[in-house]
């Protein structure tokens, strides 16, 4: 009865309406963008249109393109949100480099007479500064002639794996996807996606406490003169100074020489069990501890704690308690004093080698290194385990946690990257293994939608981004096809979007129109600009007849008379 396959309708035969896929607005009362919603391009210019008032976020989706166009100077400033775009362009005009939005890469047109690109990031016009590097692609290839990096660390404008360069620049190096200089003494930027970076033993100045840090581990050569490293974590050559702790490490052991912690080296830590400093310990430096959480346990040997008018080495720390006697002073909002005796506990053999897996009354429980018991998430080994949060029981099964779906198994290890099925209904679980929410995903090749408890959506409408589609009992959704859903007819696109307020030419050459609910309309008159068009019973346009009512319409459907 009805076709299955979508014409292009960048225009209509005759008088039929155009549905329109461009849509403008202003930002700020100074810019005015466009975007296509076909081609997924927004486009902004310093330029007002009369009567343009439309905000962009009533449009929010996935664009492709952002282009930067005449009258803009300064991307930046239009402060606009997008989680992700393939290409940003930057047009003649544009004389500020940095941009508060990601994307894949950088185009700057020739026109530009400040800056140029190249592989996708932006340099000064002569390429010997490198100001703005696309942070939605792996890896990036500085230019040959590039001599100087000013990159805006604080938007974190860094590639995800590794930098490259050719043996043609004479200013800079790359060392395990790092950027150095020639020499490699300094480290000048550091990929933000990275588990482990291996350090160049010529390396001599410490790292920048604002570049990223590994999530897992730093290495280096045994031959660096400079620096070491211990369970991951960078110290200075003999060990007295912690320069940096990675970001994500969740069994952390300090090496027995340590006396200072410079700042910001446990940046951001979450510590899954006491970080119990050495005796030794002497100096905090400040920011040492920024936003940490979980529990620090101070020896008495500390005696110099950093500070200036805005905090101290644990400034902001998010719920991060403080262990030790009242002969130490850290100036941390959460601290818990405890007898001489009591901290000596934590110094004991007993609590740092009881560890390891224990049963008890049929129940599983794990004994960390500080020989207390594991409580939520922890990684043992290469497998991630939940204990309850209160008793401290290994978890098994499909629950539950903060809200999110997870399949911890038979034996409790976190199932990841997988489709799972729970009393019939199904979830898709991510790379840390929780169930996705609120997105569509591919399921035997078909389109399936993961609702905000995690479950595969089934039978019911589905609004996306302003969109709405609808799926089928088996989870998938109509797609360049008809359906009848509650008395009434949609289409649905070839991306699943539903049709709706406007005309549409199918693959059997007849218009259909729709109302602004979707529904399809049939056996009624439509106007459209000054003519009216009728409806037949299927949803087609009638031409060349008489309708039911007694009325002529011609060739391109208008009434006649």
């Amino acid at each position: 009865m009805f076709g299955s396959t979508l014409v292009l309708t960048g225009s209509l035969l005759f008088s039929a309406p155009v549905y329109a896929a461009t849509y403008q607005g202003t930002v700020n009362d100074t810019y005015t963008w466009t975007l296509d919603d076909q081609t997924k391009t927004v486009v902004f210019e310093q330029k007002l249109l009369p009567g343009a008032t439309d905000q962009l976020y009533n449009h929010r989706g996935y664009y492709q393109h952002v282009v930067y166009g005449d009258g803009i100077t300064r991307p930046a400033e239009l402060n606009w949100i997008s989680e992700m775009t393939d290409t940003i362009t930057y047009g003649k005009d544009v004389t500020f480099p940095y941009c508060l939005t990601s994307t894949k890469e950088y185009i700057v047109v020739p026109e530009n007479p400040n800056f140029a690109s190249y592989d996708g990031a932006v340099y000064s016009k002569d390429f010997k500064i490198l100001y703005v590097v696309p942070d939605g692609k792996d890896s990036i290839e500085i230019h040959p002639d590039c001599e100087q990096v000013e990159l805006n660390r604080y938007e974190g404008s860094y590639p995800k794996k590794e930098f490259t360069i050719s043996s043609q620049n004479k200013t800079f190096s790359v060392y395990d996807g790092a950027l150095y200089s020639k020499d490699y003494s300094t480290l000048i930027c550091v990929p933000y996606d990275r588990d482990t970076l291996e350090l160049h033993p010529d390396l001599q100045q410490a790292p920048d406490t604002k570049l990223k840090k590994p999530s897992q581990a730093y290495a280096i050569s045994d031959s660096s003169k400079y620096f070491s490293v211990y369970d991951g974590l960078l110290y200075s050559k003999d060990y007295s100074v912690l320069y940096f702790c990675p970001s994500k490490k969740q069994t952390i052991k300090l090496h027995t020489d340590l006396k200072t912690i410079e700042s910001y080296a446990f940046e951001y830590n979450d510590f899954q069990s006491p970080l119990v400093l050495p005796k030794g310990t002497e100096t905090l430096k400040l920011y040492s501890f920024y936003q940490c959480t979980g529990k620090l346990v101070v020896p008495d040997s500390l005696v110099h704690v950093e500070s200036d008018r805005y905090g101290e080495a644990i400034y902001n720390g998010r719920d991060l308690q403080v262990i030790c006697t009242d002969k130490v002073s850290v100036g941390a909002p959460y601290t818990t004093f405890v007898s001489q005796q009591q901290l000596e506990t934590y110094y004991s053999s007993s609590f740092n080698n009881a560890d390891g897996w224990k049963t008890e009354n049929d129940t599983t429980y794990y004994i960390k290194p500080d020989g207390q018991r594991a409580y939520g998430w922890l990684q043992i080994g290469s497998e991630w385990y939940y204990f309850d949060a209160a008793t401290g029981a290994l978890q098994t099964g499909f629950r539950y946690i903060d809200y999110k779906a997870y399949d911890l198994g038979t034996t409790g290890a976190r199932k990841h990257d997988q489709w799972i099925e729970n009393q019939g209904d199904w979830y898709y679980l991510n790379s840390y293994g929780a169930g996705v929410v609120k997105c569509w995903r591919l399921k035997d090749g078909k389109y399936v939608y993961l609702g905000a408890d995690g479950k595969m959506q089934t039978s019911c409408w589905i609004q996306d981004y302003g969109y709405w589609y609808y799926v089928k009992a088996d989870g998938t959704r109509y797609e360049s096809s008809w359906a009848k859903i509650g008395g009434s007819w949609y289409w649905f696109g070839g991306s699943g979007k539903m049709m709706s307020d406007g005309w549409l030419k199918l693959a059997d050459g007849k218009w259909y129109c729709f109302s602004s609910s979707g529904a399809m309309y049939a056996n009624r008159w439509v106007k459209s600009g000054n003519y009216w068009y009728y409806l037949g019973s299927s949803g087609a346009m009638l031409t060349n007849t008489t309708t039911p009512d007694g009325y002529r319409v011609n060739a391109s459907g208008a009434r006649i008379g």
